[in-house]
């Protein structure tokens, strides 16, 4: 397993049409390197879109470099970048012990005793297949590839939609321990901000991470910094132990 610093994003005018819906239009910021960025915004607000441009799978107008290069077919730069979403790279019809494998040979920074660990405790039968996973179960299996991935750069992609309560705190809290024990650059999306709010105020990594939301929810993807808002002293705590994070976690 390898060890890469942590990228920085750099956007400059990007944009994205599909046929003709322009889904994503002038995005410009800079996305910091080794802090947590949330994504925020309605649905369809071109999250998804930007999340892809910025991975590389899709090729974007303007300019979009990681780690100070163009993404788009760079070998060096896209390994090293992992896309966690609803439908990631997974073999459909073999076990996930065969996707684990694969995303080993192909990741320099993965780590497959941190996604086992994880699938252990979440109880996922590595087994099966994506397919025969409820959805609660693939979200979960989705979720210990990116965290095991330790990639510089790691995007997930609305994760937690198929999570239950517990294990949506679970992951957030095991995240956030990994994160602090292996810094890297990750950025989260999710429409409801009140929820990704109130998960990581229960983390003391709270004042390391920044949000964005979309200013124009229907059209664009223009990103602007949120007012700050203070902790909440009402806010419900992981389900999940510190020690059970750093064990689950390898550290």
């Amino acid at each position: 397993m390898t060890t890469i610093a942590p990228y920085e994003v750099s956007l400059k005018d990007v944009g994205y049409r599909y046929f003709r819906h322009q889904a994503v239009r002038g995005v410009s910021a800079t996305i910091e390197r080794g802090k947590i960025t949330g994504l925020l915004g309605r649905n369809g607000s071109g999250k998804t879109t930007l999340e892809m441009l910025i991975a590389g799978q899709m090729r974007a107008t303007g300019e979009v470099t990681v780690a100070g290069e163009p993404v788009w077919e760079n070998p060096r730069v896209m390994p090293n970048i992992a896309f966690v979403s609803e439908s990631p790279a997974v073999l459909q019809d073999q076990r996930l012990t065969r996707t684990v494998d694969l995303w080993e040979r192909v990741r320099p920074t993965f780590d497959r005793e941190v996604v086992y660990s994880l699938l252990d405790a979440w109880e996922i039968p590595v087994r099966k297949g994506p397919g025969a996973l409820s959805r609660g179960q693939k979200s979960a299996f989705f979720a210990a590839l990116g965290i095991g991935s330790r990639a510089p750069l790691t995007i997930f992609d609305e994760i937690h939609l198929g999570m239950d309560a517990v294990l949506r705190r679970d992951f957030y809290d095991v995240l956030l321990k990994d994160f602090i024990d292996h810094p890297r650059t990750i950025i989260i999306s999710n429409h409801n901000v009140t929820r990704s709010r109130t998960c990581w105020r229960t983390s003391s990594s709270w004042r390391r991470a920044s949000w964005w939301r979309p200013e124009v929810p229907t059209t664009s993807a223009r990103l602007t910094p949120p007012t700050a808002s203070p902790r909440s002293p009402t806010c419900s705590r992981p389900s999940i132990t510190d020690a059970r994070a750093r064990r689950l976690c390898g550290s």
